[in-house]
């Protein structure tokens, strides 16, 4: 019979995701949320004797992901010198980003996988219930912020959330599968952001089609699968053409009718000019090894603005060495060989926001990535014997 072990470390990761709606301060600062996950971090090293210790895989991504970041650091404190502008502040969050991907190792590579489930759902389900009540008390205008400073903040943290409950769908109770989803989707939805809701839209219809990403689905669960494709594609039409009341009657509904509707029309939905893709011609002979985060008055394109684009940011920044080695980072975060398919359908959505925002510095995502690859290798195999693709330590 297999243990569970330091099931109260999960607290920490649950607490975390519980306060990150919270901003007391300013965007880029280091939030309620970031202070507890730092102490959270210090509690586990000292309980652990000082000791920091990762099984050989974890220690081997963790390895991939220090390479990276001293790279990054070395790239933007070389430009630092040449500018005479500070560049080195933006590897902060890649280091801080660093540390919560080697805490969540810490703590998942010792915890049944049937209780990461149970404390990362009761978070979400606090946090969204959190972001819910900011919500109700309509702080921002058309587009609801929540407790957030900013309505694209709302929007992508509530993709997130969405993307972690259906990577947990299986192992989530049904008023979980309901009160998350709803409140996720509504947060996206109140906060207007285009990409956010695209993302979603992307998410739900492939996890709808595919589900888990196995060829395990007999007729009954097909007939099912259709009927839920049927009323998704059918409300998803109610949105954005009907004359129905309710739509016509709902500031919110209309808003994104409105938002997704002239989407193509709109100056900032150009990839070129409006999302930052126009900077890669303008890298010259620093295509090879980027031109470090910041500074972005260098540039013609979106002049004093940063990309948005995850993509963007990466190539630009950090050049073909930064964006192979990343694209290698994350493929060792969800190469699972039996969940690789869901894994890329529940980031599907993420995958999608990346390609018009910076969504790289947000340290849930990261999270979210350690707890993929903490399934893929980790203790209990047979603690969630229907995912598989566990090794004994």
């Amino acid at each position: 019979m297999i243990k569970k072990k330091n099931t109260n470390y999960l607290l920490i990761l649950s607490i975390y995701i519980a306060l990150k709606p919270i901003y007391l301060w300013s965007s880029g600062s280091v939030q309620i949320s970031d202070l507890f996950l730092m102490f959270g971090f210090m509690f586990l090293v000292v309980s652990k004797s000082g000791k920091i210790k990762l099984n050989l895989q974890s220690t081997r991504l963790m390895g991939l992901l220090i390479a990276i970041v001293f790279y990054q650091t070395v790239i933007n404190g070389i430009w630092t010198f040449v500018l005479g502008e500070n560049l080195l502040r933006t590897s902060l969050y890649y280091i801080f980003n660093m540390l919560s991907v080697l805490i969540t190792l810490m703590i998942l590579q010792d915890s049944d996988q049937a209780s990461v489930a149970k404390y990362v759902l009761m978070g979400c389900f606090i946090s969204i219930a959190i972001t819910s009540v900011g919500l109700f008390l309509r702080i921002g205008g058309i587009r609801r912020l929540g407790f957030f400073n900013n309505p694209n903040q709302l929007g992508y943290y509530a993709l997130i959330i969405l993307s972690l409950l259906l990577f947990f769908f299986d192992s989530a109770a049904l008023w979980q599968k309901l009160s998350i989803g709803a409140m996720s989707i509504w947060a996206i939805m109140t906060s207007g952001s285009k990409a956010a809701f695209l993302g979603a839209v992307i998410l739900i219809f492939l996890k709808i089609l595919f589900g888990n990403g196995r060829n395990d689905r007999t007729m009954n669960k097909l007939i099912i699968q259709m009927f839920i494709l049927f009323a998704a594609t059918f409300m998803l039409y109610e949105l954005l053409f009907s004359n129905s009341s309710f739509i016509l009657s709902n500031r919110t509904l209309l808003f994104v009718r409105w938002r997704i509707l002239t989407l193509a029309s709109e100056n900032d939905s150009a990839l070129g000019s409006g999302r930052g893709y126009d900077r890669v011609f303008e890298m010259g002979h620093h295509f090879l090894w980027g031109m470090g985060e910041g500074a972005y008055s260098r540039f013609v394109s979106m002049n004093g603005l940063e990309a948005h684009s995850s993509y963007v940011t990466i190539l630009v920044s950090y050049g073909i060495i930064g964006l192979m080695v990343y694209a290698k980072l994350i493929w060792e975060f969800i190469s699972d060989k039996r969940e690789l398919k869901n894994n890329l359908i529940v980031l599907s959505g993420i995958f999608a926001y990346a390609f018009t925002h910076n969504g790289l510095r947000n340290t849930l995502l990261w999270i979210f990535l350690a707890i993929m690859f903490s399934f893929r290798y980790g203790k209990q195999q047979e603690a969630f014997p229907n995912r598989g693709g566990l090794l004994e330590n």
